[in-house]
């Protein structure tokens, strides 16, 4: 079966978007030819006469919600379990299916045996909402450099002419300069999203075998309880990233679970998972479209 991937820009669009369509050999955005394809949409209502074979790739759109009220018939994407059960209770279905977030080491790099001695925050201003020159100078007190690539979408989008895999590397460049992963999203979320979020910055982190410390949030906890670092404060936070630093026995147990771990986030193994949704049973055909 052939497959159609819709995506608009953005950073659901580039990761689960561009990237998916390239890894599957699909059609990107076509404006014609899809109806008989299996037809994913990430984060981009379908279209009205949408093919009999149709998925809604959510993410973290809480206003597809309306749309999936409203076309029980389409099929639903879940990025994690903790998305999956929300869906489940809101949509009242049973068949939405899990896909995660690919994380972007695809080459395995782990983090080699080195000294710790940066701390990275990288996505939107979400992904630390704190005063980032205040924490530098925190981590500077403890001998810590701060990496931050703030507006990261923005900085590396499509205006910068760079292809889906060089704009990947970017953020694997990213992860190979740090050696801990700090987030701070406390009270960036209403309840409703952040029962749509999922835990994309602990899966790429931990890929490279990079802890995170973070503050709990709930799409944190529901998946990935045992595998970050909780701190309920900024000064908790100080203090398992110091006790990380200065724990390297620490420190590689926890690195070594975490790549490990991670690998059922591959390329391959999420390719997977996409693939088969093309041997899923289609709906009877009673009526063909003029699209035909």
């Amino acid at each position: 079966m052939n497959i159609s991937v819709f995506y608009a820009p953005g950073s659901a669009g580039n990761v689960r978007g561009k990237q998916v369509a390239d890894m599957l050999g699909a059609k990107h955005n076509p404006l014609t030819g899809w109806f008989r394809d299996l037809c994913i949409y990430v984060k981009v209502i379908p279209h009205p006469d949408h093919s009999l074979h149709t998925y809604y790739d959510i993410d973290d759109a809480t206003n597809g919600l309306k749309y999936l009220k409203a076309n029980p018939g389409v099929g639903v994407i879940a990025t994690s379990e903790n998305q999956k059960e929300y869906l489940e209770k809101e949509l009242k279905r049973n068949d939405i299916v899990v896909i995660p977030h690919i994380h972007p080491n695809y080459e395995n790099w782990k983090r080699p045996d080195r000294p710790i001695k940066r701390v990275g925050i990288i996505g939107s201003k979400t992904s630390f909402v704190y005063p980032v020159e205040k924490i530098k100078r925190q981590l500077e007190s403890m001998g810590l450099e701060l990496i931050y690539h703030r507006n990261y979408w923005k900085e590396y989008g499509d205006q910068e002419g760079l292809t889906e895999d060089q704009r990947r590397l970017k953020v694997v460049d990213f992860y190979k300069s740090i050696d801990i992963q700090i987030v701070w999203s406390k009270g960036a979320f209403s309840d409703e999203v952040e029962h749509m979020k999922n835990p994309n910055k602990l899966i790429n982190a931990g890929s490279f075998g990079i802890p995170t410390v973070s503050y709990p949030n709930h799409h944190f906890i529901h998946v990935w309880s045992n595998l970050f670092i909780h701190a309920e404060t900024i000064s908790d936070l100080l203090k398992r990233v110091e006790t990380l630093k200065n724990s390297p026995d620490i420190y590689k147990e926890m690195s070594d679970e975490l790549f490990r771990y991670c690998t059922q986030y591959h390329r391959e193994v999420i390719r997977d998972k996409y693939l088969s949704l093309c041997k899923s049973e289609l709906p009877d055909e009673t009526v063909l479209s003029d699209l035909l």
